[in-house]
């Protein structure tokens, strides 16, 4: 079974993750303003290991990011 949460403080309040928790295949990430430029978002675990790099494209509001096994 495969689960995520977004737990903490975030400075200015940047994004959104939902569902929150989740335990289905995907959750979305969705910016409080368009993506400036293209970039990356990435997950990781409580280690610091790189899980999930998802691609973003400028102008891109709702990211959705695709939960790996």
């Amino acid at each position: 079974e495969r689960s995520l949460a977004v737990k903490g403080k975030l400075e200015l309040k940047s994004f959104q993750v939902y569902p929150n928790p989740s335990n289905v295949d995907f959750v979305i990430c969705k910016l409080a303003q368009p993506a400036r430029m293209d970039g990356q978002i990435q997950i990781f675990d409580q280690t610091g290991r790189i899980l999930i790099t998802q691609q973003v494209k400028k102008g891109q509001v709702e990211i959705p990011v695709f939960l790996e096994d």
